[in-house]
């Protein structure tokens, strides 16, 4: 358990690591852009990409409170009657700002409409896998 316990903090560290280094490194060069008076173009790309690993960041760590809240006492499935297409629709939302600095193209194309039973959260959860 103590080793299954040490190898995921390790995983989390090195996930966690990655994105602040670049948000770090970004925002130093957009503080060099704004002092020395450059690019305004450039200066708004290095805004986006640290805006992108901000989220990026927030997914993963959303993501293990996920993890670490099914994996405790404190789960609780919550089935309701929820509209499909709009928690789709919602997470696609949420995803076009980071899919268009990578210039990767979402589109919801949304047939039929119907609901499910479902714990919206936990499906919200897997939706944003997903994409």
């Amino acid at each position: 358990m103590n080793a299954s316990k040490k190898r995921l903090v390790s995983i989390i560290a090195h996930d966690l690591r990655s994105p602040f280094n670049a948000i770090l490194g970004f925002s130093n060069l957009l503080i060099d852009n704004v002092t020395h008076k450059q690019d305004l173009e450039e200066t708004l790309n290095y805004s986006k990409i640290i805006y992108g690993k901000a989220k990026e960041t927030l997914v993963l760590l959303d993501n293990l409170l996920d993890y670490g809240n099914l994996n405790s006492k404190y789960v609780h499935f919550n089935p309701t009657k929820v509209l499909l297409s709009s928690v789709i629709s919602l997470a696609v939302k949420s995803y076009l700002p980071d899919a268009a600095l990578k210039n990767i193209s979402l589109i919801l194309n949304a047939g039929e409409i119907f609901n499910v039973h479902v714990d919206e959260t936990m499906l919200k959860s897997v939706i944003k896998n997903l994409i």
